[in-house]
């Protein structure tokens, strides 16, 4: 008649003298809050992951091992040189009777260790009688040859288990690299050959819910079900692949979740934008230099998006391939009248770049994008009306159903592409790499910045702003230190000699990793910032002009003046 929690307290009262003891070193509160206790068990079954030999095989297959973040791979040494022997079984509970003594269950976290072999034969498995599932079915699964079996459904088993088998990757939380993420390198060591040992780990991060730890037992949680339902799986993925690294520990913040849905709708308000756009009439010949620019940042997001997520970078990879991109296209959106020929390219690679974090966001600007680029199938489509009338709409919609499949077949079979999670993802392209648009635009964006501080400093509303730019020979100056050159070979230089004591502090206070990858030249930075003046007027709202050679400069603002970074007077 006691309740659970009153019967333990009284059953460690009254037994603890013969079967319970106190954890030796500190006590142990369950997160319930009820102190633990351990139960010794008579004729308790071990495993002796103690023994040296053993351990030696497991410290040689996490040599081999990539583990994801590096750093924890110390974390593993450690706990395979601290485990010792397991207590491997239990009297009560769900679980697996031991094979050789059928009144013990294997607990748990000894019997998680190498079911993921168990996936690459579940679909045939299931076919087979359980009876015929003994010792000598699996032993031909994975100690066999072909040459020696004669059974067609082993054989074909075996050639998928050696596919598959071991995974490149086994991802888990770190809560579990004392545990079962050892015990997994352990059995594999003990039971497969070399080539079927572990390949790699990534260890996942926990998660906070508003700064605080997740807590199931004291509702600290959020539901997946309930997430979903309030912000949509896409953005819920998104949120958590961009909050933190998968080995870092997320914080679900409902603020910052909000803002992440609200993003996505940017994306995709941007994207449906540019697929409604009319591109009849513009040629590739009328490509601009902003253009360029465009494409070119596009192909470093791809870089660095494929880079990150070679390496599981997820969270960088989403600054790169979400946020990057997106004030990349309000910045080329800002300087120029789009062009719609360009941007379907640049929707076309960005979608794709998404599709692994937003999936069914993608999938239906993907369905969008196609219907825009190959009109048949979109007239087609529409071409059979929906009926309101109950009995005929089940009808119409089949029809129309049938007729998508037959135009997506028609569209594939002409070299276009199906669904976008069966897409190509983009691939870095070298040769659409422009440099130095991308490093005139930084410069664009650089100067606007140091004009709106000095705006912000001197409050003032100006009427004309005035650049001067820096002489030839500090560009050579700059190009030089640039190439690693010292003050001796610069000075080998006859032009440079008359300038020798300002080459001497320039060099002093100028270090190469503060030099951009092109210097632009004289000619060259005055007909650029001349090109954007046009763009500076609309912006803040006044006149410039841009001086090659000093005509006006009343405070001597020219004798600032940096390659690429003008000497500005507000007048």
């Amino acid at each position: 008649s006691l309740s659970v929690n009153e019967a333990r307290k009284k059953l460690i009262v009254n037994l603890s003298p013969e079967i319970f003891y106190e954890f030796s070193e500190i006590p142990i509160t369950c997160r319930c809050g009820t102190d633990c206790v351990i139960k010794i068990l008579k004729d308790q079954w071990f495993l002796k992951y103690g023994d040296s030999k053993w351990k030696s095989e497991v410290h040689k297959c996490i040599d081999n091992m990539e583990i994801i973040p590096t750093e924890l791979k110390q974390n593993f040494r450690y706990f395979v040189d601290w485990l010792g022997d397991w207590a491997c079984t239990r009297r009560v509970g769900l679980g697996t009777k031991l094979p050789w003594d059928k009144t013990w269950l294997i607990e748990p976290l000894s019997d998680s260790t190498i079911y993921m072999a168990y996936y690459t034969m579940a679909n045939h498995l299931r076919k087979i009688d359980p009876e015929k599932l003994n010792d000598e079915f699996f032993n031909k699964i994975f100690y066999g040859s072909d040459e020696s079996e004669s059974d067609e459904t082993i054989k074909k088993i075996r050639d998928e288990f050696n596919y598959w088998y071991p995974g490149d990757f086994r991802l888990s939380a770190k809560d579990l690299i004392g545990n079962h993420l050892c015990f997994h390198i352990f059995h594999h060591t003990a039971l497969f050959p070399e080539d079927k040992w572990p390949k790699g780990f990534a260890v996942f991060g926990m998660g906070l819910l508003e700064g605080n730890k997740m807590s199931s037992s004291k509702g600290n949680v959020v539901l997946l079900d309930d997430a979903i339902s309030e912000y949509g799986s896409d953005a819920v993925r998104l949120f958590l692949m961009s909050n933190a690294e998968p080995w870092q520990d997320f914080d679900w913040q409902e603020k910052l979740v909000k803002n992440t849905a609200r993003k996505l709708k940017q994306f995709y308000d941007m994207t449906s934008f540019i697929i409604g756009l009319d591109d009849k009439d513009n040629d590739a010949c009328n490509e601009r230099d902003i253009d360029r620019w465009l494409i070119s940042k596009l192909q470093n997001t791809i870089k660095e998006t494929t880079n990150a997520l070679e390496n599981f970078q997820t969270r960088k990879a989403l600054q790169y391939s979400f946020f990057e991109t997106i004030n990349d296209l309000n910045w080329y959106n800002r300087r120029c009248d789009a062009n719609p020929k360009i941007l379907k390219q640049f929707a076309d690679q960005w979608i794709r770049l998404l599709a692994p974090f937003t999936p069914f966001t993608s999938e239906e600007l993907w369905a969008t994008l196609s219907l825009a680029t190959f009109p048949p199938f979109d007239s087609a489509i529409r071409s059979i009306p929906l009926r309101s009338i109950e009995g005929s709409l089940c009808a119409t919609l089949h029809r129309r159903l049938a007729l998508c499949d037959r135009m997506t077949r028609k569209w594939e079979l002409e070299g276009n592409e199906g669904f976008i999670s069966l897409a190509k993802y983009p691939v870095f392209d070298e040769n659409k790499i422009n440099k130095k648009v991308e490093v005139e635009e930084d410069m664009l964006k650089e100067l606007m910045e140091n004009l709106r501080n000095i705006l912000s400093l001197t409050k003032q509303t100006p009427e004309k702003i005035y650049f001067y730019l820096a002489p030839e020979w500090m560009r050579k100056l700059y190009a030089a230190i640039g190439e690693g050159k010292q003050m001796k070979d610069v000075m080998k230089d006859p032009e440079m000699r008359p300038h020798g004591a300002e080459i001497g502090k320039i060099m002093k206070r100028t270090f190469k990793s503060n030099i951009p990858g092109i210097v632009m030249g004289l000619d060259e930075e005055y007909e650029y910032l001349s090109s954007v003046c046009e763009f500076l007027e609309k912006e803040f709202k006044c006149k410039f002009d841009v001086q090659k050679v000093i005509s006006h400069d009343p405070e001597g603002k020219a004798g600032y003046a940096k390659p690429m970074k003008p000497g500005i007077f507000v007048e």
